[in-house]
């Protein structure tokens, strides 16, 4: 059986996850979603921050499920750390990626973001741009069909 794991330099995948975790953000966010995507003809895996607004490429070895994971990049920068010099291992199972360590190992939970993700919505009618917030929300969406009949 075939397991779905990639190999990244340490050291590299530090620097990076440190430089991404810099990037001037409007405000303090406890959870940084970045999309883990391997590209095996160039063979790197690319992080890519919500909204691309920062990425970083890095050279990495093994099989990584087409669509990527998105893990907290804080979580992920913590569980590189606990790994000895060399190469830090990312497994994926079902329910997030294992990082293996000297004394066990860190999961990291799957984020909801990545190519499917709606990142925006078109202008409504009249070119006035909805809020989106509690608006947005299933039950607010009904409410307001009811009430507009």
């Amino acid at each position: 059986m075939k397991s779905t794991k990639l190999s990244v330099p340490r050291v590299e995948l530090i620097a990076a996850l440190d430089a991404m975790s810099r990037h001037r953000r409007r405000r303090f966010i406890s959870v940084l979603p970045v999309w883990l995507l391997f590209v095996a003809e160039t063979g790197e895996l690319v992080l890519q921050e919500d909204k691309g607004l920062v990425h970083a490429r890095l050279p990495a070895q093994g099989d990584w499920p087409a669509a990527g994971a998105t893990v907290d990049l804080y979580m992920l920068r913590g569980a590189a750390r606990n790994v000895a010099d060399g190469e830090i291992e990312l497994h994926v199972v079902a329910e997030g990626v294992l990082v293996p360590t000297d004394r066990g190992y860190v999961r990291l939970n799957l984020l909801a973001f990545g190519p499917t993700d709606i990142r925006s919505r078109p202008p409504e009618a009249g070119g006035a741009e909805r809020r989106l917030g509690v608006d947005d929300l299933p039950l607010f969406r009904w409410a307001a069909t009811r009430h507009a009949v």
